[in-house]
């Protein structure tokens, strides 16, 4: 399952908790890999669906976390969510999940004693944080809102799954029902793909169980078939499973 969010541009993919790098190529060696394996015409079902969306770039996405600087943005649906820290050094961008590169941080960056932090001047918070991507190298944490209990919140400024919504400082509203109706329909059509994918897998499958007539068969590469005439007796029949034949 993937969604889209049009505010930060970014296509999520619900079952990896991450978003696809854009780009077609990167789009398609992401759908070819697991968990999602696919291939042949869905997988070009899925590409040219994904390739309707409006995506930034890496670089633009660069960009658009500089823009929100210390601000909060609403947690993305679908992203993976970490506990974290954030230097509060003015015109500072600094998060990071792991206390003692903050500590590291504030010493080697601001020249400030990481001893120093306290409750009435600290030099970091604790927050809640997300990356568009997971991958090695692409791992680039913004801060995103948490509710009261804790956990990070992803219904209000700034975070849909599809259609229009309510921008980090943009002011434009959404409409529920346009939201609604266009998630339902992004989310019908995946599921139409992935039981397509799983169809067609499973009649592989069974094509592969039987033993072929020799009429079928490619016997100018196996000629000894026809000499034997084993093919007349097994056609039509399960192939023998690997526990037996062991």
């Amino acid at each position: 399952m993937f969604s889209y969010n049009p505010i930060h541009q970014i296509v999520i993919c619900q079952a990896c908790c991450s978003g696809i790098l854009p780009g077609a190529s990167s789009q398609e060696r992401h759908l070819r890999a697991a968990p999602h394996c696919l291939t042949g015409a869905v997988l070009r079902a899925t590409l040219q669906q994904l390739g309707s969306y409006q995506l930034r770039t890496i670089e633009q996405l660069k960009q658009f976390q500089r823009q929100l600087g210390s601000k909060s943005c609403q947690a993305l649906p679908g992203l993976a969510s970490y506990p974290g820290f954030q230097c509060l050094q003015p015109q500072c961008g600094f998060r990071t999940r792991h206390i003692s590169a903050i500590k590291k941080h504030v010493a080697a960056i601001h020249q400030i004693m990481a001893a120093s932090h306290c409750t009435r001047q600290p030099l970091w918070r604790a927050c809640q944080l997300q990356t568009y991507f997971t991958a090695n190298g692409r791992i680039s944490y913004f801060v995103v809102m948490v509710t009261a209990t804790g956990t990070a919140t992803g219904t209000a400024t700034g975070i849909v799954t599809a259609g229009t919504a309510i921008g980090v400082g943009t002011g434009i509203e959404a409409t529920e029902a346009v939201e609604e109706a266009a998630a339902a329909a992004e989310k019908a059509l995946f599921a139409s793909l992935e039981h397509d994918a799983s169809a067609v897998q499973e009649d592989i499958n069974k094509e592969a169980a039987i033993v072929q007539d020799i009429s079928a068969s490619r016997t100018e590469r196996v000629p000894w078939l026809e000499k034997t005439g084993f093919p007349a007796y097994l056609a039509g029949l399960a192939s023998i499973p690997p526990s037996i034949r062991a």
